[in-house]
């Protein structure tokens, strides 16, 4: 007798419109995952009921939870699934192909309807330069209607005449959910298909975190607020299967563009970091004769770690951020070829510092929260170009 393999195991996401409703053709999407499925269990509390016969008391059901909490390594949609977390919308802000634009010893002179678009704290790619060091990511600092002043300065500067597009999709930390239809779906040989299919509504996405060391592969894990489970165990009728993600994993190595402070390279002085966002959603406990669930929103947390070199030209500069309270922008820049994305903590404070002892290297090592928005009023974006 065949056992049941961790391959039989698979958790499928679909978009939903409206509440408590099943969109009329769901179209479900795999989640690409290390593990976790959802876990939907009945719990039960023991009667205070006297026992006359010497036997244990009766055990009755309380409640039923659903929780999903979903580990990964870091692709492409990992990126599309963290703009749910952070309840963003994403809006396309990028340009078509112009000779027009140029750039210059500190940004970019582009068509005035480029200009418009952006807004200051936006990042943004380019390509089409004929010198490729061009052809990079950058931070908008200031505009005109004309051009575009950037937190770090192009590498050269070319005259306009090459096809230049400028691509920038942007989602920021917001007050919306996206409601998902999740299911889990086991190979179980008694069911019709072969398959048992667990199927809940009104999902949505409430944590997220991922962490980038120095090597190795980028990890993550995503929560999901599961509120109501649908009885039975078959397909919804007349739902599809989309294509499945196939995006690169992320290694630290090779996908790791760059860890930027305030909009500007850090040269690998920055070695690690992590990134947790916490919607911090609680539960009001169900009905009488229910088993779903509603969620209130608490206020958003940000938080993670990071690790720097300690260089002797400056040895106190994170140091004295901490004891000094400043804020900064930190970002990390993944790439897939010519696709990339941004995730930055506009206002990210460091909480904690320490040297780290190494046999012989001293490194910072720190932990930072975000403290608020910057301005350009969130606390977290993610910027793209898909």
């Amino acid at each position: 007798m065949a056992s049941l393999e961790r391959s039989d195991l698979s958790v499928h996401i679909a978009a939903q419109a409206v509440e408590g409703t099943v969109n009329a053709t769901p179209a479900f999407k795999i989640i690409r995952g290390t593990s976790g499925i959802v876990q939907s269990t009945p719990t039960y509390v023991t009667s205070n009921e006297i026992v006359t016969d010497g036997q244990a008391a009766q055990q009755v059901q309380d409640r039923r939870e659903s929780t999903l909490t979903r580990e990964f390594d870091v692709t492409k949609e990992t990126i599309s699934l963290f703009n749910e977390v952070i309840h963003g919308t994403q809006s396309d802000n990028s340009s078509v192909a112009s000779t027009a634009v140029a750039a210059t010893v500190t940004g970019f002179t582009v068509p005035t309807a480029t200009a418009t678009k952006l807004s200051v704290g936006d990042w943004f790619g380019m390509s089409g330069f004929a010198d490729s060091s061009l052809n990079i990511r950058y931070k908008l600092a200031s505009k005109t209607s004309t051009t575009l002043t950037t937190t770090e300065a192009p590498a050269t500067t070319e005259s306009a005449g090459a096809s230049v597009v400028l691509t920038s999709l942007k989602a920021s930390s917001d007050q919306t959910k996206t409601l998902r239809t999740i299911q889990n779906r086991i190979t179980d040989l008694s069911k019709t298909g072969n398959v048992n299919f667990e199927t809940y509504l009104d999902c949505f996405a409430s944590v997220g975190s991922l962490t980038v060391d120095k090597s190795g592969i980028v990890t993550g894990s995503m929560e999901f607020k599961i509120p109501t489970p649908l009885a039975g165990t078959a397909a919804i009728a007349g739902q599809t299967d989309l294509a499945k993600d196939d995006s690169p994993v992320v290694s630290a190595v090779n996908n790791i563009g760059a860890f930027y402070e305030n909009g500007i390279n850090s040269k690998c002085n920055i070695q690690t970091m992590s990134i947790e966002f916490n919607n911090n959603y609680e539960g009001d406990g169900g009905a009488a004769g229910c088993i779903d669930e509603k969620f209130g929103r608490g206020a958003i947390t940000v938080s993670g770690s990071i690790t720097a070199r300690t260089v002797k030209a400056n040895s106190s500069i994170w140091r004295d951020k901490n004891r000094n309270g400043t804020v900064q922008a930190l970002a990390i820049e993944f790439k897939w070829g010519d696709e990339w994305a941004i995730m930055e903590v506009t206002n990210a404070l460091i909480s904690n510092h320490e040297f780290t002892d190494g046999d012989i290297v001293v490194a910072n090592s720190m932990e930072y929260s975000a403290s608020g928005a910057d301005e350009t009023g969130k606390t977290f974006q993610i910027f793209s170009s898909f």
